[in-house]
């Protein structure tokens, strides 16, 4: 396993436990981290953010934004060119 993808591991595992700390599934954190990757690498129109945002919170329900707003603290205070990398590189 290459660095990145050791590191790419490190940061979704980050985001799992932060949804699980949260009492979510740790699927809803890797959900979560994939979606911000993608809303900055394809640079999401608000529709397309809006339609991705109401699937989660059909999926997870609607206090899911609260996980999102840490979520996102995290991936962008600790991972933020790993974040880019892992969508980039095609690990998604």
């Amino acid at each position: 396993m290459t660095d990145l993808a050791q590191i790419s591991q490190r940061a979704i595992a980050a985001c799992e436990a932060e949804a699980v700390a949260w009492e979510y599934a740790p699927e809803a954190g890797r959900e979560i981290f994939e979606g911000i990757c993608r809303d900055h690498l394809e640079r999401w129109t608000d529709a397309q953010y809006l339609q991705w945002s109401h699937q989660l919170s059909d999926k997870y329900g609607l206090d899911v934004i609260r996980l999102y707003k840490e979520i996102n603290q995290v991936v962008y205070s600790r991972y933020y060119r790993l974040a880019l990398s892992y969508v980039a590189g095609g690990y998604v």
